[in-house]
């Protein structure tokens, strides 16, 4: 089944990821959002400070569905649907914890990452996220 398809790039995972938690938490509608002629978001229907409180909080890209007693995301699971490779080059996809403000940097770019690259190096070797390739 899906095991044998390839992962969407990071950037149309992101932007889902995003959509999906502006939807499920009231904020946003599938009718107030832009897609560009392809299908993709363009446009998540907030304002700009809106999506970057939201973004900042880094909740939209935690693992969801599994709710403990003292956090709304209790998953951890974090190579549920990466590798460990994929996650120490910056595309870890669900985070089981907050993510850092090196995190955050990353997701910033990537969301905006429209191509169809199915895997990038987002951070350099020595893990420092301020030289994203």
């Amino acid at each position: 089944m899906l095991e044998f398809l390839p992962q969407p790039p990071i950037g149309k995972y992101r932007r889902i990821q995003l959509a999906r938690y502006l939807i499920n938490k009231g904020i946003s509608t599938y009718e107030e959002m832009r897609f560009d002629e392809e299908g993709k978001i363009i446009d998540f229907g907030v304002s700009k400070e809106t999506y970057d409180k939201i973004v900042e909080s880094g909740l939209p890209f935690m693992t969801s569905g599994c709710a403990g007693r003292s956090m709304e995301n209790a998953c951890n699971r974090p190579f549920s649907d990466c590798t460990p490779y994929q996650a120490y080059i910056g595309e870890m996809r669900n985070f089981p914890f907050k993510p850092s403000e090196e995190d955050i940097f990353i997701i910033k770019k990537q969301i905006k990452d429209y191509s169809d690259t199915p895997i990038k190096v987002w951070i350099n070797k020595s893990g420092d996220s301020a030289d994203v390739f």
